[in-house]
């Protein structure tokens, strides 16, 4: 995965898309600075990545943790990452319309 970071490289950011956020004053959109997830006041920090870097992972998944040949995750790890972690009582409290969690989980991985 070359193309997969917690930042994106100078020489890159033409390549990342622009990143909104809602803007307190008016409700509306408005752009991040300079469109830059990164910079974005109370986003998220994850992973940058491109599609194909996010294929391989999500092929790596589906293959019990292998890529290709290589062993990157532990089969274990794999059914821990895919196991939906909340019990009943948090989907209960959950603030989500209902019946949002009768056909998703969440495990540690992205699903």
């Amino acid at each position: 995965m070359k193309d997969t970071a917690f930042g994106v490289p100078e020489a890159k950011r033409e390549r990342l898309a622009a990143c909104y956020q809602t803007a307190t004053a008016t409700g509306g959109l408005m752009l991040c600075e300079d469109g830059r997830f990164a910079f974005c006041p109370g986003g998220s920090t994850g992973l940058f990545s491109t599609v194909d870097d996010y294929l391989a992972f999500g092929r790596m998944m589906l293959n019990g943790g292998r890529h290709g040949s290589d062993r990157i995750l532990a089969r274990p790890t794999v059914e821990v990452m895919t196991t939906d972690q909340l019990t009943p009582a948090q989907k209960a409290a959950s603030p989500f319309f209902p019946g949002f969690w009768d056909s998703r989980g969440w495990g540690s991985a992205c699903r």
